[in-house]
């Protein structure tokens, strides 16, 4: 696993030249596909129930300079429904041969997309930034990261101050969207980057305007950009295909490379 973090972190950087280092440290799990939106009040016992019955994943940072990292994600492998297997054989994607090779995966620990865009830092240093503190490796045990919240697109990180839960929305894209990420024209503005209560993001949440599954998953679904950039997608089933898309991708530029 760790040769392929490499190599998709290689890819998303596209300098052979630039020396690159893991840093689990770093490395933060993610809830996704959770609404803790749905409660009258965040306690730790609601919490905690999200969490337990979330799926996760993991973004890993491979250091490329001093403050910037390329996030590689690392997740479960999720099965390939028939439609999309024919899907990517007729388009190129995958020979049957290794379309088999990912089927066996399901299951296992995969990487579906890796990120890099230098005028950004990984979570730790989104979160040093607008808490305006230091966190050290046994800070991350107070701290949760959620995402695939309806309306809600980016990944947030829940934390508890003084007995009371805050929500510290964070600007992790990677890649290019015309969605916004926290507001609209019928919601309470959300600013990027900013500390509000759990009321604060609630009211503002149930303001927007009530969207479809489908619709809401497909207006976020730009799997990437041609410089392999990634815009982040918390939905289940997106996140498994823009694995497979990208994933493609990135064993045809391997191919070609050798």
């Amino acid at each position: 696993m760790e040769d392929e973090i490499y190599r998709w972190a290689q890819g998303a950087v596209e300098d052979e030249n630039t020396n690159l280092q893991i840093d689990y440290s770093r490395a933060v799990k993610i809830y996704i596909n959770t609404n803790i939106f749905e409660q009258e009040e965040l306690t730790a016992e609601n919490l905690q129930d999200t969490l337990d019955n979330a799926v996760y994943i993991w973004e890993v940072p491979v250091k490329v300079s001093e403050d910037r990292y390329v996030i590689v994600t690392v997740s479960r492998a999720l099965p390939i429904d028939e439609e999309l297997q024919q899907e990517l054989l007729e388009d190129g994607t995958y020979t049957q041969e290794e379309l088999e090779m990912e089927l066996e995966k399901v299951g296992s620990w995969t990487i579906p997309t890796a990120g890099y865009d230098e005028t950004k830092s990984d979570y730790i240093g989104k979160l040093d930034s607008v808490l305006g503190e230091t966190f050290n490796k046994e800070d991350l045990d107070m701290v949760y990261f959620l995402g695939g919240t309806p309306k809600m697109r980016q990944p947030f990180g829940v934390v508890c101050r003084e007995g009371k839960y805050q929500i510290v929305t964070l600007d992790v894209v990677t890649g290019e969207s015309d969605i916004s990420a926290f507001s609209s024209e019928e919601s309470q503005e959300l600013n990027e980057n900013s500390i509000y209560s759990f009321e604060q993001v609630k009211e503002a949440i149930e303001s927007m305007p009530e969207v479809d599954a489908e619709s809401d998953i497909g207006g976020a679904s730009a799997l990437s950009t041609e410089k392999n950039k990634k815009v982040w997608i918390y939905g289940i089933a997106v996140l498994l295909v823009a694995g497979v898309l990208v994933g493609g991708v990135m064993r045809k530029k391997l191919k070609r490379e050798k």
